[in-house]
Parts: structure tokens; C-alpha cells; sequence
């Protein structure tokens, strides 16, 4: 009778818990879950002809043809660097009109049927649009600063949140997102262990470089300079000896000099004293006053370290 009583309680109590469970069977997955990278459409080309699909990107040319019914777009996602076309046509597509959606720098989000371009194009597959999802349009696309022909990089000092956009700056990053994969893939078939050492230290690991500070009396020193400014626009007769604002690096953040890390060598080795190989890959900081290219304020260096090892075994 107990087990019997106890199955019956417990069979309530997940009842209750059944019935006070929210359901979340009906909620759809989001629209942009199921979006297609341009790579993977562009590397099977017209194997997908026929399939209808979610692509989002944004525009890196587009033209407006037959009369203003109908839009080409080349759209780039950002998964490659080559862009897929796009057709609109005006009688499908109500908003946004074809003019704001073929300017350059618009962002889209469409659905429609990928197909084999009719006639002589270039293209080896397309995608007819049926909807536009969502459109992300330009305020002033005469201004917009990226134009469709190539730029010098110096330009996109001014518009930092666009660089990515650019073909040289997207190709340098998908080159460091592989060498990068690359180099921890290595070193993890070696047996080694990847640690993070320091950015903000206080050890001058090569004493031959100068070193970045890191420190707040800058905008101590600022303070008490403001402080001392309004007491004598108040009146306050003014006191050239040490009144005690003095402020040192007892006053510090750190208690002590601190720097940007120009090596984590010394860690890497302690880590190594212990775990036989380890190696750290982040960023290095180097205050050398030279302006050149062959001189880099702050860069990515490998550091490996091993113990139990002589020329033969490295």
C-alpha cells in the first residue's frame, strides 16, 4: 500500500507539473535560423536549382532595369568573398521600392527560389526573390562612404565600423581566422597546453624594448589640478609648499608601475616548469618610438615553451 500510495503521489505531482509546464510547441524557430551562407549555394551551383531558400546580406551593387520593374542585387554575406545575384521584381516586392533596395551598403533579408540565369550571364545561379524579410536601408546612399570600385585603406580610417565590408580588410580577417585555427590545431597535436598570460603586468620580460604604461594618476593629477583651480577662484590664498596632493604610484591603481605586456615568455616558461609544454598566442605591445612598417606598436606572437628537451627533440 505505501509503494502503491507513493506511485500514486507521484504520478500527481507530475500531472501538475505536466499541466503547469508552459508549451512551446507553437513558437516557429526564428527566420534567420534558417538562412543558407552564400558559400555553401555558390560551391553546389546549380545542384540546388529549384530549392527555396532564406539569404541575408547586404549589397554591394545593384542596378534597376525594364522600366524600374525589376532590380538586380549583388548581395555578400560575408561567409566568401564572392556574392550571389539577386532578381527583384517590383510586381513580388511592394516595400522597400527597388530603388532604395539596390543601393549599395543596404542590408536584406529575402526568401525566394534559387534558379539557373537564363540567356548568357555570368552567373551560374541566382536567386528569384519572393519576399523581402527585412531591409536595412541607407539614409543617404549618395553619401554612403564605401563606393563599388576599389578605395584606398587610408579612406576607411574614417568609417571604422565599415572596414569588415571592404574585400582587403574581410580577406586579411578570414587569413588570420585560418592561420589562427592552424596554429592552435598544431599545437594541440604536439601535446601542447594553450595559457593566457597577462595583457597588464608589471615584469619588463626582454628589458631591451620600451614599454606602454597603464596607469590612472593622469586623471588624478587632472582632478586635483580642478580641485585646486576652483579653492582659488573661491579665494583661498594659494600655497606653493607640498600640501600633501602629491601624487605618486602609491596612489596608483595597481599600488605599483604597470605596462602593456611585451612578452609572456616568463609565463609560458613557468607554465611549462609544470606541465611539461605550453605555449601562449595573444596580443604583445612594443612602445619602440619608430613610425614604420617594420615596427609594430602592438601585434600576435606564438611563444612555445618545453621542458625535457634538447636540440634533437625540438
Amino acid at each position: 500500500r505505501h509503494h502503491i500510495r507513493r506511485r500514486r503521489s507521484q504520478n500527481s505531482n507530475m500531472a501538475a507539473s505536466t499541466m503547469a509546464a508552459p508549451t512551446t510547441d507553437h513558437l516557429e524557430p526564428p527566420m534567420a535560423a534558417s538562412r543558407t551562407p552564400i558559400r555553401a549555394i555558390l560551391a553546389a551551383t546549380d545542384a540546388l536549382a529549384g530549392e527555396r531558400v532564406v539569404v541575408g546580406g547586404w549589397v554591394r551593387a545593384g542596378r534597376v532595369q525594364c522600366g524600374g520593374t525589376m532590380a538586380f542585387l549583388a548581395v555578400n554575406d560575408g561567409s566568401c568573398h564572392a556574392s550571389l545575384q539577386l532578381v527583384v521584381e517590383a510586381a513580388r516586392v511592394t516595400h522597400p521600392p527597388l530603388a532604395r533596395l539596390a543601393a549599395t551598403g543596404t542590408s536584406v533579408l529575402v526568401s525566394g527560389m534559387l534558379r539557373v540565369p537564363h540567356g548568357k550571364s555570368k552567373e551560374r545561379i541566382e536567386l528569384g526573390v519572393d519576399a523581402v524579410i527585412d531591409a536595412g536601408e541607407v539614409d543617404d546612399p549618395a553619401a554612403y562612404p564605401l563606393p563599388k570600385g576599389r578605395i584606398k585603406l587610408d579612406h576607411l580610417r574614417d568609417f571604422l565600423h565599415l572596414r569588415p565590408r571592404n574585400d582587403t580588410i574581410a580577406a586579411v580577417a578570414r587569413m588570420r581566422s585560418e592561420l589562427t585555427f592552424a596554429t592552435h590545431s598544431f599545437f594541440r597535436e604536439m601535446g601542447f597546453l594553450c595559457v593566457h598570460t597577462p595583457i597588464i603586468t608589471t615584469d619588463d620580460c626582454e628589458g631591451a624594448g620600451e614599454m606602454f604604461q597603464v596607469t590612472t594618476l593622469f586623471s588624478q593629477a587632472q582632478k586635483a589640478d580642478r580641485d585646486l583651480r576652483l579653492k582659488l577662484s573661491a579665494g583661498a590664498p594659494r600655497q606653493d609648499e607640498d600640501d600633501g596632493r602629491t601624487v605618486g604610484f602609491e596612489s596608483d591603481f595597481f599600488r605599483r608601475q604597470a605596462f602593456l605586456t611585451v612578452s609572456g615568455q616568463l609565463q609560458a616558461e613557468a607554465y611549462a616548469c609544470a606541465l611539461s609544454g605550453a605555449y601562449t598566442f595573444g596580443p604583445t605591445f612594443r612602445a619602440e618610438n619608430s613610425h614604420t612598417s617594420r615596427h609594430l606598436a602592438e601585434f600576435w606572437m606564438v611563444e612555445p615553451e618545453i621542458a625535457f628537451a634538447n636540440l634533437q627533440v625540438i
